[in-house]
């Protein structure tokens, strides 16, 4: 049986045509892709051992601005520049690059391992040839050299390294806008966006953890007055001078914002009204002590506020908490200024 086999198996080789005249059907030469040498790609690799392969392979003419890889379109092949530069647009084709590839850089690769779309645009930046390897050529020359294989590796570790760079960069620019949006721009105190959001957090904590959390409302006394006379720009260094000095009163926890115009506001979680009346207490004497030298008259701008405290309840909400704070707050005006009430 084993003989009637290999007699079969000549059989089928003698009617086999040959592509090329001769007796034996010739190979590429090796020489010609030595060009390819000094890729990234092909570092440690025996040309002559992959040259079939790349016989298979093509080379690929780009001009300036040619679309080559897209989210929206599936792609089967790893493309190694040989000459020129290539652009990576993420998520719109119209954002800034966020690298530039030149010669021996592969793009593709990641559709080649993964099956999927490509997860950016890659656009010639400039005239450009690459080499393109499709997927089952790739994955013999693998099977074939493990010098391929190993540099592979490497261009896999590079792209998930620059990826997470990438993605740190995008949270901590996420970040600091968010921080930016969330900061007033004169006295660079959290704002009333800042309020509505990290307040309200705070009052669903205290509720289920069933904790105290008082509110103080304050309000520089006769700002509208001293805007009128010593100007907006007096104004500004009032509403600066008085935030830095109550940031410097407050300890950490107790969370100070600018609720608007010269109304600011302290969150105290886990405060009793007892000792929240003694932290407004300490900010209004603090304040008490503060002057401002007005820059055009000269005049020393002696600053007061008043305050107004509340305590939430059950059935209080952000809007109502603020309410009552605010009620003691004209409570604390009316009856002088200068004062604290709740």
């Amino acid at each position: 049986m084993f003989n009637l086999i290999i007699k079969r198996f000549r059989s089928l080789q003698e009617q086999i045509p040959l592509d090329n005249p001769g007796d034996q059907p010739s190979t590429p030469s090796p020489h010609r892709f030595q060009e390819y040498a000094k890729l990234p790609l092909l570092n440690g690799v025996n040309i002559e051992q992959i040259s079939n392969h790349l016989e298979q392979c093509e080379k690929v003419q780009l001009t300036a601005g040619e679309l080559l890889l897209s989210p929206h379109n599936p792609n089967n092949k790893m493309f190694v520049i040989l000459d020129g530069a290539l652009s990576v647009h993420i998520s719109v084709l119209k954002n800034e690059p966020i690298t530039l590839l030149k010669y021996g850089e592969c793009v593709g690769e990641m559709s080649v391992f993964d099956g999927k779309e490509p997860s950016a645009y890659v656009v010639a930046e400039e005239d450009s040839c690459l080499l393109s390897i499709h997927r089952d050529i790739l994955w013999t020359m693998v099977d074939t050299s493990h010098a391929i294989a190993r540099n592979l590796l490497y261009f896999l570790s590079h792209r998930i390294r620059f990826g997470n760079d990438v993605y740190n960069d995008s949270l901590k620019s996420a970040k600091e806008h968010q921080e930016h949006a969330n900061l007033d721009a004169l006295t660079n105190l959290y704002n009333r966006r800042w309020i509505n959001e990290k307040f309200q957090s705070e009052i669903n904590k205290a509720k289920f953890e069933k904790r105290s959390l008082s509110l103080v409302m304050i309000d520089i006394d006769h700002f509208k007055l001293l805007n009128d006379r010593y100007g907006h720009l007096a104004g500004d260094e009032i509403l600066k001078l008085v935030s830095n000095k109550m940031k410097a009163l407050l300890r950490p926890g107790e969370m100070l914002a600018r609720y608007g115009g010269e109304e600011f506001a302290i969150l105290l979680p886990n405060t009793s009204t007892e000792t929240a009346i003694r932290i407004a207490q300490r900010v209004r004497t603090g304040i008490e002590q503060c002057e401002h030298i007005d820059q055009s008259s000269g005049d020393a701008i002696h600053v007061t506020i008043s305050a107004g405290i509340s305590q939430l309840g059950k059935a209080d909400s952000l809007e109502s908490l603020i309410q009552s704070a605010d009620q003691a707050l004209y409570k604390a005006k009316d009856s002088g200024r200068n004062k604290v009430c709740y």
